[in-house]
């Protein structure tokens, strides 16, 4: 609507210009030859107009198609990392996620390392942070590991070496003379509590 009456104002300012300047038996040739001119320039700044706007819809439909596929994509790849076949809950997932992540944090300082969980997995440990324990096997001289998995999912481990009161070596005796040092019950209260 603005380019037709921009075109319109042309018209009459040319129109205006021929009377005011031409005058005599020529001055309607120059009309004539005016209003063919702006006729042509008219039809042509349409079709170049209609043109780009038919290129810019395009790439607009473009544009919308290329986000859709690459939200579907990003919706079906997300759906497929989250739940693998086989698992039907995010819980069972959580588990083999990090179990996966506890595998791979022994292994790189045990690579024979096997280990399996003291008890039940510690699903709450994992959605809230805290510790759990792990049985070892091939860790050197350590047969279990405290994991420790903080608020922001980082995992650390703190080895372990467990063993037997009874087959404790030299369990309250003095090291160099063999004799056992006493013990004082309120001393003892007093720094442990």
């Amino acid at each position: 609507m603005k380019t037709l009456s921009k075109n319109i104002k042309y018209l009459i300012i040319g129109i205006l210009v021929i009377i005011a300047f031409f005058k005599g038996p020529n001055q309607q040739n120059y009309m004539i030859g005016f209003l063919i001119a702006w006729v042509v320039f008219t039809v042509i700044r349409g079709i170049i107009s209609k043109i780009r706007n038919n290129k810019q819809f395009d790439a607009n439909i473009k544009k919308t198609e290329i986000i859709k596929k690459a939200k579907k994509f990003k919706k079906e790849k997300i759906d497929k990392f989250f739940m693998p076949e086989g698992i039907e809950n995010t819980e069972a997932a959580l588990k083999l996620h990090v179990n996966c992540r506890v595998t791979e944090k022994l292994k790189s300082a045990y690579p024979g390392a096997i280990w399996e969980w003291c008890g039940e997995f510690p699903s709450e440990m994992v959605t809230n942070g805290g510790t759990g324990r792990i049985k070892t096997t091939d860790t050197g001289e350590y047969n279990q590991a405290d994991v420790t998995i903080d608020k922001y999912g980082r995992i650390n481990f703190t080895m372990l070496k467990t063993a037997p009161l009874t087959n404790a070596d030299n369990t309250g005796k003095d090291n160099d003379s063999g004799k056992t040092n006493p013990v004082d019950a309120a001393v003892w209260y007093s720094l442990i509590g």
